[in-house]
């Protein structure tokens, strides 16, 4: 491992931050930085205003912090190294179409749903799905995602394909009722 990357786990948090851009990185960053700056300010600059048990209490929280989120750092590092959520999002998108295009549909299914557990926010995955189950022929589960979508911050990308998707849908349902309507005609 780099030593560069080591160092980062001196801080709580830095290594998510700096290496997958994550919140909670962030969020322990600052909690540790709130706690160690008290712990500071009550033994360096207001030593008079608390007492040495609340000093001791806050330098243990300190160290614990610190402790923990070190050893934290330390044993995930190799993950947080490895290849980005992004990069094996890609993957499985990638996957995901090649079993599309096959006609897998079942496989290339269960490859999106699997990737909105990760990201459920995903437009392209959320317009490959609506896609896939318009050409499967369950018309209401693609509307659903469709619809969804177009309300999402993440579907203004995908406007133009959406509103083509709902068209196809349409016409689709149209045409079905159709044609169930001269089976019924036949029959009668």
């Amino acid at each position: 491992m780099q030593p560069s990357r080591v160092l980062l786990c001196l801080w709580p948090g830095l290594p998510r931050l700096w290496l997958r851009g994550c919140w909670t990185g962030f969020g322990g960053a600052i909690i540790y930085a709130l706690c160690l700056n008290f712990a500071l300010a009550i033994t360096g600059v207001w030593p008079q205003m608390v007492g040495s048990g609340v000093k001791l209490i806050a330098w243990t929280v300190v160290f614990g912090f610190w402790s923990v989120a070190f050893w934290i750092s330390w044993r995930s590092l190799p993950k947080l190294v490895s290849k980005s959520p992004d990069d094996q999002q890609e993957g499985l998108l990638r996957q995901a179409q090649a079993e599309y295009l096959k006609g897998n549909w079942f496989d290339a299914e269960r490859i999106l749903k699997r990737m909105l557990r990760v990201n459920p926010i995903d437009a392209d995955v959320q317009i490959t799905l609506a896609t896939l189950y318009r050409r499967a022929a369950r018309w209401k589960q693609a509307k659903a995602v469709l619809q969804k979508l177009a309300r999402s911050e993440g579907g203004q990308k995908w406007r133009l394909e959406i509103q083509r998707e709902l068209c196809q849908l349409e016409r689709q349902e149209q045409e079905r009722t159709e044609v169930d309507s001269v089976k019924l005609s036949e029959v009668a």
